[in-house]
């Protein structure tokens, strides 16, 4: 996240000092000077991108200077579109304002506003900046204190009776980043392929449309995780637990009579060597099999990314339900 963060700050960098001196070059004086060249660059690396090359002549006190640097910030374009505009703009020996450094006279630019290179470039760097930001919140959210009194292995657990325990896989704000991220790419293709021009009503639209998309999302799952869907409850009176919802099955209560064991499983996918991953598997009874799905009489709870965090949930499951834990796994670093 260090060197993410440098990358993209880079960018950021650049496209804010772009635009502070494109807004204080409105400050400048100005003259009256007139286009010399008027072109298309390409340059082919790995791509071909685009940039107008803008060459004009002017008059300060008298001496005459002679400029290639249009605005602030020049960069190239995978779209020739953006390139063949500002050309079409500045056709070769028309007139043009001028707006030049009183200290420094032949330093000098035509544009002083926010143009669509600037608009396109805000709109590149916000799937990178989204993705630095949640990165960030992910890492201290790692590295926060997890022994927390309302907490077991991350699972937040409400002390009834009944014993409530949220298993949603991820917070709200990770759903409602994740999504805003996709969109952000999303949008940016459409806006590529599309529209074709980088507008400030298509920014606008874009970034309120990630902001919508977000907020969305995160309260559909937030809606979910209020009524229930995730939720295992606990019934020490009635001896009974309820499982959270799986793949649009309704909520299925058992019997603590029926539970065999808990026990802790590798997780599936790849398996980290410093950290593998643990899954917490409910078996039943097979005479009493009250909860049936493809992989027989039991349930998996849900997959942790460490698996002393999934031992540490089974421990504390076994416990509320009366039962005797399983033999503990050996400790990652033995494996």
């Amino acid at each position: 996240m260090v060197i993410w963060t440098s990358l993209v700050g880079l960018g950021d960098a650049a496209l804010t000092h772009s635009v502070w001196k494109t807004l204080a070059a409105r400050n400048y004086p100005s003259v009256v000077g007139r286009v010399l060249e008027s072109r298309v660059d390409a340059v082919t690396a790995r791509g071909t991108t685009y940039s107008p090359h803008i060459r004009y002549e002017y008059t300060v006190a008298g001496v005459r200077y002679e400029s290639d640097h249009y605005r602030f910030g020049e960069m190239g374009n995978s779209r020739r579109a953006f390139a063949d505009r500002v050309v079409a703009q500045y056709p070769a020996g028309s007139p043009v304002t001028v707006h030049f450094d009183s200290q420094v006279h032949n330093e000098a630019v035509v544009v002083v506003w926010i143009d669509e290179c600037h608009r396109w470039w805000f709109v590149f760097m916000t799937p990178f900046n989204l993705f630095m930001l949640g990165g960030w919140v992910s890492v201290l959210s790692m590295t926060r204190p997890r022994a927390r009194p309302h907490t077991i292995a991350g699972s937040r657990v409400r002390e009834g009776p009944p014993i409530q325990i949220g298993m949603q896989p991820f917070p709200i704000w990770a759903v409602a980043w994740g999504s805003a991220f996709v969109a952000s790419i999303l949008g940016m293709a459409a806006i590529v392929f599309l529209l074709r021009e980088t507008t400030t009503a298509a920014v606008l639209i874009y970034l309120g449309g990630c902001a919508l998309v977000g907020v969305v999302v995160a309260a559909v799952y937030a809606r979910r995780i209020a009524t229930g869907h995730y939720r295992l409850t606990i019934d020490p009176i009635r001896r009974t637990m309820s499982l959270p919802r799986r793949r649009g099955k309704a909520r299925r209560e058992v019997h603590f009579d029926s539970i065999a064991s808990i026990e802790v499983r590798d997780a599936p996918g790849p398996t980290r060597r410093s950290a593998p991953a643990g899954r917490v598997v409910v078996s039943f009874k097979a005479d009493t099999p009250p909860f049936q799905d493809a992989s027989g009489s039991e349930v998996a709870l849900g997959d942790w990314p460490y698996k002393n965090d999934a031992i540490l949930f089974r421990d504390y499951l076994a416990e509320r339900l009366g039962l005797k834990a399983d033999a503990p796994a050996p400790p990652p670093q033995a494996e």
